[in-house]
């Protein structure tokens, strides 16, 4: 177990997922080993944001608004998530895939995916006039109990007079 500012962390990977460009211009990610070493490959599709699974044998990979499946060491990668996500909202907890789903101009709704089952629910609603900046806006907890998601409250400027100074 690893103290990370004040956080427990069960597992601490001896690599992090990193997307690069590789020819012709498609990104992959790779796995590049924390304390130097060669970087491995882990998707051949493309991809460009990544999630280990909290046991870190699956990791999840964003390509356009879909989510691949591929095994931590490469090989066969499988459709999971077909459509509606958006990089920087969306990650992984221990069993579910979770993303914000803000196509509707009515609601935006916080969706998730058993990859286990194949069964996906809604487990929130938002009015659409939420104000979510840019990404990424997104986080869900590894136990999948907390999702925490970025809102702007005010997007304005303040002004203040300030006289007789020197």
């Amino acid at each position: 177990m690893v103290l990370l500012g004040g956080i427990r962390v069960e597992r601490q990977p001896p690599w992090v997922l990193q997307s690069a460009p590789t020819a012709p211009k498609v990104p992959q990610v790779w796995r590049v080993p924390v304390n130097g070493g060669d970087a491995a490959r882990v998707t051949s599709g493309g991809g460009f944001e990544a999630f280990e699974s909290v046991d870190g044998s699956i990791v999840y990979v964003q390509r356009g608004n879909d989510v691949w499946r591929v095994p931590a060491g490469g090989s066969e990668e499988s459709l999971v998530v077909a459509g509606g996500l958006e990089w920087g909202f969306w990650g992984v907890s221990r069993n579910d895939i979770c993303w914000l789903d803000r196509r509707s101009r009515q609601e935006h709704l916080v969706e998730c995916l058993a990859p286990a089952t194949g069964q996906k629910r809604t487990i929130a609603v938002f009015e659409s006039g939420l104000a979510i900046p840019g990404p990424p806006g997104f986080t869900i907890s590894p136990d999948g109990r907390s999702i925490l998601i970025a809102r702007t409250d005010h997007g304005g400027y303040d002004l203040m007079l300030v006289e007789n100074y020197r």
